[in-house]
């Protein structure tokens, strides 16, 4: 080992080994409403201090970790947020990401019995607990993914083309947002969001508030059901539900999917995804190890096996978008072919021409 090769490495090492000092004073920030106390104001540590009722000093202290972080700048005025700050993590904004964030420091303490998950194979808590059985606990995962979708959705729908589509199932939609998103966006299209009789319950209470329930309707499944993919549509999306999945009910998905689908219609699979090694990006591989906290057996996916999948279920003009930052999404689509392989006509909704 050369001199700069032990410096980088001390340094690396150094970077990974605190790495949670810097996430836990995030979650603290927001937790603690740090940044709407600056919301689009300069302020001093004692003025944020007295509207927070902490202490100065301590206030101080954690005003300048910030500053340090990058999310908030210090002048001879006082304290300011950044403009990512300001957009992101001010509770009210449009795009707020504090709910999202603050769902990862609930996680602190299940990372801790990581050596537990990785020894057993097993979650270190029931999943169940966040998806029905728990009210409190689901409330706050699902409004969680609603605060995420929100922010990241809008840069996600972009990659995804439902132009002329008709109806659309989003299978396992949690709170329906990117649904809401799709719609607003393709002035034309109808929805179904379909996931787990206490998700959907605040998947309608979402939709009630954003004035959208004339044109998505929620209905209670679950995709393990294959009673959850009937219906008339001529697209589907999986987003963040395949990472819950073993294999073989990935690949079961998949083609009951196509099945639903009509001739010609799409297919879109939005989630964390690994390259074709299987080790980047960074995110999606420190995401697997999460799912291992809180799942029975589920994984992240390359995108190759995906577009596998998709092949093997009779997609067509199959896509992979590696990149759709600064969602740290990756996105395969593919098309059920609208022509019948022997040639014989060309399907139409009511059958062959």
């Amino acid at each position: 080992m050369t001199e700069n090769q032990r410096r980088e490495g001390t340094e690396l090492i150094s970077d990974i080994a605190t790495g949670f000092w810097k996430s836990q004073t995030l979650h603290t920030a927001i937790e603690l409403e740090l940044f709407t106390a600056l919301r689009d104001q300069t302020r001093s540590a004692g003025d944020v201090a007295g509207d927070l009722a902490l202490p100065e000093p301590t206030t101080k202290m954690l005003l300048d970790a910030c500053c340090a972080l990058g999310l908030v700048r210090r002048t001879d005025a006082g304290y300011a947020n950044t403009p990512a700050s300001r957009g992101l993590l001010v509770r009210g904004e449009p795009r707020y990401l504090g709910d999202a964030v603050l769902l990862g420091a609930q996680m602190y303490g299940l990372w801790g019995r990581l050596g537990e998950a990785v020894r057993r194979g097993e979650p270190v808590v029931p999943p169940e607990l966040h998806l029905g059985d728990d009210p409190q606990k689901t409330r706050q995962f699902v409004l969680a993914m609603h605060s995420r979708a929100k922010s990241m959705g809008v840069d996600l729908v972009h990659y995804i083309n439902l132009t002329g589509r008709r109806k659309l199932l989003d299978l396992a939609g949690g709170p329906g947002t990117l649904a809401a998103l799709l719609v607003q966006k393709h002035p034309g299209l109808r929805a179904v969001v379909r996931d787990l009789p206490a998700v959907a319950a605040i998947a309608r209470e979402l939709l009630e508030a954003a004035g959208l329930t004339d044109r998505i309707e929620v209905e209670a499944g679950d995709f393990r059901d294959p009673a959850s993919f009937g219906g008339d549509f001529d697209a589907v999306l999986l987003a963040g539900m395949l990472h819950q999945c073993q294999p073989e009910l990935t690949r079961d998905i998949i083609q009951r999917a196509h099945e639903t689908l009509e001739p010609g219609g799409v297919i879109y699979v939005v989630d964390l995804m690994l390259d074709p090694a299987g080790t980047a990006p960074l995110m999606s591989a420190l995401f697997a190890l999460n799912m291992l906290l809180i799942s029975r057996g589920g994984r992240v996916y390359r995108r190759d096996e995906i577009a596998a999948m998709l092949s093997d279920s009779g997609f067509e003009s199959i896509t992979e978008v590696p990149d759709t930052r600064p969602a740290p999404h990756a996105i395969v689509w593919g098309v059920k072919p609208a022509l019948l392989r022997a040639g014989l006509g060309r399907w139409s909704r009511t059958g062959r021409e």
